[in-house]
């Protein structure tokens, strides 16, 4: 028999606990293990034989597409995306210039970037490829250098901050990586060198939505990803852990309504 304190004073002398069985503990950390790998195998039990994805119709493959509708279509779904980045942006950063507490928002830099900020709206698209980004798995802003139209082309350097003229954020949807860096001596290795961004201009009298694919070098781009865990370009959407309940949520909701 082995003691497993579940309470101890200052002095570490056990004030309460409960006699457990060695054996008994194996046995649990089995059973743990086994369910562990129960949820590896998306929702099956019995070695397979019963299959709760199957059972209670959850899709087992979530694409970008079926994310950006429960974003579109579903009143928690969208919510859920949406409030991290609202209450992020919500309040204006304070910028300063300088280390520790010697920092100021006095300086030139801080000038220069508060009309940048102002002119470009900085902050308003920092919200919307936040909540771009967390539709799918990442997203990203492209950054208009004014005399500068190959979007291929890597931009070393601008004049001054009179040379970004626009930002465009973009979801999962409209961006593909069409290259990565696989030089493993370079420190961009693993990382996207080319994006494929499809592109919606405004064509005609009638503002018809005409797309065009454009590739642009990375240097262009501002690659926003969260819950990063095995590499630096996809995350985890918001909307992956509550696909599941989501379903069950719509589920009891439209039964309601027929009863």
């Amino acid at each position: 028999m082995s003691e497993i304190i579940l309470v101890a004073d200052k002095r570490g002398n056990p004030v309460g606990g409960v006699l457990v069985n060695r054996k008994d503990i194996q046995a649990h950390a089995r059973s743990i293990l086994g369910d562990r790998l129960a949820i590896g195998r998306h929702g099956t039990q019995f070695n397979g034989d019963r299959d709760y994805y199957e059972i209670l119709g959850y899709p087992r493959e979530v694409t970008t597409e079926d994310y950006l509708t429960k974003f579109d279509r579903d009143a928690l779904g969208g919510r859920i995306v949406e409030f991290p980045s609202e209450e992020t942006w919500r309040d204006t950063p304070t910028i300063k210039d300088g280390r520790d507490k010697e920092a100021t928002d006095n300086t030139k830099f801080c000038d220069a970037w508060s009309d940048l900020a102002e002119r470009l709206r900085v902050y308003h698209y920092c919200q919307r490829v936040d909540t771009l980004a967390g539709i799918g798995r990442f997203g990203v802003l492209l950054i208009g250098v004014a005399g500068s139209g190959d979007l291929t082309a890597e931009v070393k350097a601008v004049r001054g901050p009179d040379a970004i003229i626009y930002l465009r954020p973009y979801s999962e949807k409209s961006v593909t990586v069409k290259e990565f860096e696989t030089d493993p001596g370079n420190p961009r290795y693993g990382l996207p060198r080319l994006y494929t961004i499809a592109m919606t201009d405004l064509v005609g009298t009638g503002a018809t939505l005409n797309a065009r694919n454009q590739d642009v070098h990375w240097s262009r781009v501002i690659h926003v990803a969260e819950g990063l865990l095995e590499n630096e370009v996809y995350g985890r959407p918001r909307l992956q852990r509550v696909m599941n309940l989501l379903d069950d949520v719509l589920k009891v909701v439209g039964g309601s309504a027929e009863a």
